[in-house]
Parts: structure tokens; sequence; C-alpha cells
């Protein structure tokens, strides 16, 4: 019976249980990634179902540069939830995480089956190795962020723009991508990409390019309109934001980096051996593939990431739905990896099962972590993330208002607050204050029982500031 489950297929594609490690990520991955992942999307959706203050929100809010799409759904998927269920913060949030899973699979499907011939047994089945197996994809793949959700959108404008010959999938096409560039628009850089390839060997198809320019115009209008009725004035987002932080440079003060950082950053955070296989894939694939339109697309994503002062890795996140493709084109390589330096192979085999079975039960912030276990106690928080570490007029103490148990958002009597300990820019840990008294410091480990992460009592150093 475990054999026939074993070789049971998802949509006849690929083993049922490839899936299993998506599944328990989006589950254990609590919290965020990054600040934007919430402060942008969830507390912005927070603002609008009228739980917070436009006061609490971050400076992009005032600033009006950021885009309403991912809010704007958060708040109708919000809606439907409560027709049903009786809100939980947590469960909410694994419920977008559990979305964004399912669109994942479906955007890696659909990848494979434009891109990737159906009689080349082989790299189909080496190509859900990497999409769901690689250690880091489902920690991706699961982040209902503007990083991922782009990528997703701009999966299936591809589908759509290289399925059937007809001006109604090219139409699609373009709605779809209009969607990928109002999550992010820094995939302005891949769209670019894209339609420098196709007026490079597609310019007679014109249908193709008319119906896209319908599609993406469109929908642009109507996210336009969207962002109007979110901020309640007349804002062109997409300016903003180039004006807030190309010309007046107010990335900056976050921090700038020269062009080694993402070289360097993607192989220390992607671990060797595994990350250096991975850069040289991605090289090689660029190098052997000049013609190849998922080429042009990282290409042309890349290089203005490379030249723009202010990174940081997670900007390179939308790539995640076309490493798949790049490693299985390069499967030569990996033949002769497997053949010729075993070793290493083993090595690299080893350690990314080590790091998938690590990532798929860790929480995304312990923070989050740490407030669901009062949570789950029954106890009422407050969570606030001091930023000492930033300018107070860009980035203020922030709280986060979507984590609060709403049994107290119309009440005071808050029991718990957990803030954060800042050594310069680095976070120590977290911490507990109980009726404006320090009470514990927090353990990192996961899986403990609120109760174990009791330590001995000390004075607050922040609480002494105030």
């Amino acid at each position: 019976m475990f054999e026939k489950l074993i070789h049971f297929k998802l949509f006849r594609e690929f083993p049922v249980v490839f899936l299993i490690p998506l599944l328990i990520c989006s589950y254990f991955s609590v919290g965020f990634h990054h600040f934007d992942e919430h402060f942008q999307i969830l507390e912005f959706a927070n603002y609008k179902m009228g739980y917070c203050s436009a006061a609490d929100l971050p400076w992009e809010f005032g600033a009006q540069i950021r885009p309403t799409l991912q809010p704007w759904i958060t708040v109708f998927l919000w809606k439907i939830y409560l027709c049903s269920l009786e809100f939980n913060p947590y469960h909410f949030a694994f419920f977008l995480r559990f979305l964004t899973a399912v669109l994942s699979v479906i955007a890696m499907v659909g990848i494979r089956r434009t891109f990737i011939d159906p009689k080349d047994a082989e790299r189909i089945k080496w190509y859900y190795r990497f999409s769901f197996l690689l250690w880091f994809m489902p920690f991706v793949m699961v982040r209902y962020s503007s990083e991922t959700w782009s990528a997703l959108f701009l999966a299936y404008g591809l589908v759509f723009t290289f399925s059937r010959h007809k001006i109604a999938n090219y139409i699609i096409a373009g709605i779809l991508f209009a969607c990928s560039f109002w999550f992010r628009f820094q995939i302005a850089f891949a769209l670019f990409g894209l339609a420098l390839w196709i007026l490079m060997y597609k310019l007679k198809e014109w249908q193709r390019i008319l119906g896209i320019l319908i599609g993406f115009t469109t929908m642009s209008l109507i996210f336009y309109k969207l962002d109007g009725a979110f901020y309640q004035s007349s804002v062109f987002t997409p300016y903003q934001y180039y004006y807030y932080n190309i010309v007046l440079k107010v990335a900056e003060n976050f921090g700038t980096f020269g062009l080694w950082y993402y070289p360097v950053m993607a192989a220390i955070h992607l671990i060797p051996p595994i990350s250096l296989l991975v850069e040289f894939l991605i090289l090689k694939f660029l190098y052997n593939h000049k013609s190849d339109v998922i080429s042009w697309i990282i290409f042309f994503f890349l290089m203005p990431h490379f030249f723009i002062s202010h990174k940081e890795f997670r900007f390179l996140f939308p790539l995640f739905v076309f490493l798949p493709y790049t490693f299985v084109k390069s499967m030569h390589l990996i033949k002769k990896l497997e053949k010729d330096w075993k070793g290493l192979y083993t090595a690299v085999i080893v350690t990314n099962f080590v790091l998938l079975t690590l990532i798929i039960f860790k929480p995304a912030d312990i923070h989050i972590f740490n407030l669901k276990q009062l949570s789950d106690n029954g106890c009422k928080t407050k969570n606030i993330f001091l930023a000492n570490n930033y300018k107070k007029s860009l980035f203020p103490n922030l709280t986060m208002n979507y984590y609060l148990a709403f049994d107290t958002l119309h009440s005071p009597k808050i029991e718990y607050q957990i803030d954060t300990t800042l050594s310069g820019s680095e976070v120590i840990a977290p911490f507990l204050i109980q009726k404006n008294t320090y009470k514990y410091m927090f353990l990192t480990k996961m899986g403990d029982d609120f109760e174990k992460f009791k330590i001995s009592k000390v004075n607050n150093p922040v609480l002494k500031k105030q």
C-alpha cells in the first residue's frame, strides 16, 4: 500500500510525497522572513479592516509608495474567512501560507509543462526534485510576501504567453503580468527582459504583443484606482516608489552594498557546498542558453539589482520559480558531478537533507512563535519591535496590531508585551514585560512549552531609558 502511495502522481506529474515538505513548512513557518512581509501586507490589511490606525503603520504608508493589490486581496480573503470561522491571527496567517503553497505548486507545474519536453522523463523527475526537495524552496514557496506572489504571477503569465496562439490567452497573460508588477515593482526588470526577447525573436507575432499590452494596461488602470481607494487620494505608487527610493535615496538609509553583495550573500545564505553549485549552474545556464526566454528574464532581472545601492538578499527571491528549470537544463553537469565527484555529490545530498529537515520545522520568526506560545496559553499579548537602529522619521517603533488577541482590541488590559533587545543593529533576544516589569528572556529553542522559557529576572535596559 505504501508503495502505491509513493507512486501516486498528482496531476500525473510527480509523486505526491514531494509535497510533504512544502505542506509541513506552510504550517510551521510561523511569522515572517522580513518586516515588509508583515507590516506592508498584513498590517495594511489590518488597517483597512478597521483594527488599527494609520499612525501605527510604517512610513511607507504616509509616503504612499507601496502597491495595495496584495493588501486588498488579504482583506477579501479575511472577510471570506470571517464568514465561516472565528478569527485567529495565527490560523489566518497559516491559511495564507497554505494558499501560497498551493499557488506555488501550480506555478511549478505550469513552468514544467510550458518549457520542458513532456517526453523527457528524466528531466521532469529531476525538475520536481529541485522544485520541492531543494532545501530552501519550501521556505520561499510558502511566503505570503510580495516577492513570492510576484514570482508566481510572472510564471502564470509566461504559461499563457507560450500556450495556444489565441489573443485571449495573450490578454490573460498581460493581466497576470500586471498582477506580478503590482505585487512588486522590481519585477519590471524581468518583464523588460521578456519584452526584449519577444521583440528579438517573436516580433512578427503582433497578436502576442497586442494582447499582452491590452491586458497589462487595462489591469494597471484598475490597480491604480485600487491604490487611490486604499490611500484615499489620487496616487501613482510606481512613481512614488521611484521618487522616494531612487531620487530621494531613502532606501539607502537602510544600508548600501557593492557589486559583491549578491554573489557573497547567496554563497552564505544558501549554504556551501549547495550554494556554490547553485551559483555555478545559474551562470552556466545563462552562458549556454543565451536565446532562451528564461535566460533573458533572469539576466535582465539580476543586472539592475547589482547596481542599485540598497541590496537585500530577499530581492532575488522572485527567481525561485526558474531555478529548477535552469538546473535541469544543465543536467549533464549534475551527472558529471555524480560520476566524477562522488564525495562532493554525497556531501550536497546529505547537507540538503539536513537543511530541508530543519527549515520545514523552523518558525520564520521566533518573536511571532513566542507570541503564539503565549496566545495558545490564553494570554493577551502585544508585540513591539524596537527600531533604535533606524532613523525614527523613517522607521518608528511599530506595534504589531495584527497579532494582538482580538478580545483585547477594545480593552487596554494587555497582560504581556514582547519587545526585543538590540545591540547596535543586531537583535539579541526577545524579552517579556508584564505590568511594566521585565519578566523573562525567551529562549529561541523551538517547540518548548511557554513555561520553559523562564529565565532569572534581570533589569530591563529599555524600560530604564524610558
